[in-house]
């Protein structure tokens, strides 16, 4: 028996890394554990606009349902979308050096309907869950879907 004594991690397990884990835990040790480099990819640099975009429309931009309701998300989130997309490919030349200019274009219409489908499917959620009377409003409802 050791007399090692266990102390808690202060690594935050978001969805994404246990994902990792059960895909495949010797990646999450790599990733997360031994902290290697990765490798870029296309996907890794969607991975982190959509993140943002995602993080940014209930954190900074719709915080409420007023404000969901009166402002218009898709065109925000559109918005943003091709904002960050030509600042990152700008930044980043390797893109060009390592992907095809139609993977390029099917990535970026991929992550374009990848995020408008999200915010259609707040939209939807919220009028369903009121119509199914699972909540009595939408305020309700908004507070069980909106990210805190």
């Amino acid at each position: 028996m050791s007399d090692a004594k266990w102390t808690a991690s202060h690594m935050r397990l978001s969805p994404s890394k246990i994902n990792t884990y059960l895909k495949c835990p010797r990646e999450f040790y790599y990733n997360y554990i031994a902290k290697l480099p990765q490798k870029k990819t296309i996907h890794l640099f969607r991975g982190t606009l959509v993140h943002q975009i995602l993080e940014d429309l209930f954190k900074k931009q719709f915080k409420t349902l007023p404000q969901w309701e009166k402002g218009i998300p898709k065109l925000w989130v559109q918005g943003q979308f091709e904002d960050g997309w030509e600042e990152k490919i700008a930044k980043h030349k390797w893109l060009w050096e390592v992907h095809t200019d139609a993977e390029m274009d099917s990535m970026y219409k991929e992550t374009e309907e990848l995020l408008q489908n999200f915010v259609d499917s707040v939209d939807k959620k919220l009028t369903e869950m009121v119509d199914w009377k699972i909540f009595r409003n939408k305020r309700q409802a908004w507070n069980a879907v909106a990210p805190k």
